[in-house]
């Protein structure tokens, strides 16, 4: 485990509901993609350790900013890093999916993002 046994990533003392199953599967999603919208090659190629090459560099990382042990290091880092990479796995099921309810689920989610988004973005802050 990456923090002292923990199944679930912790920030200080607070444990965050993102099991690091869940967090390397989401990573991997970002590969899912890219193999299939890009056409990047499928071979995988292994470390002597067995890991593949994709997964082995962010692993390190990742690895390396959690034994810091630096709850700053880790909220600055690592939780901004599973929202992109969550954004990246629900276009990715998206995509995936055959069901017409998650495509218009999907789109719906979409819109209401992009709307709230540009209404944050706008507001103009006045003395």
């Amino acid at each position: 485990a990456y923090q002292q046994g923990c199944e679930y990533m912790k920030i200080g003392l607070m444990e965050t509901p993102f099991s690091y199953h869940g967090i390397a599967h989401t990573f991997n999603s970002v590969h899912r993609l890219a193999v299939m919208l890009f056409g990047i090659s499928k071979e995988e190629s292994y470390t002597d350790d067995g890991i593949s090459h994709w997964v082995d560099l962010p692993h390190k990382i990742f690895s390396l900013v959690l034994e810091q042990n630096n709850s700053i290091l880790i909220a600055v880092l690592v939780v901004p890093a599973i929202a992109v990479f969550s954004a990246v796995s629900f276009v990715e099921t998206t995509i995936m999916s055959n069901n017409p309810m998650i495509l218009t689920v999907s789109c719906i989610l979409l819109a209401t993002a992009v709307v709230a988004s540009r209404r944050f973005f706008s507001i103009k802050i006045t003395k």
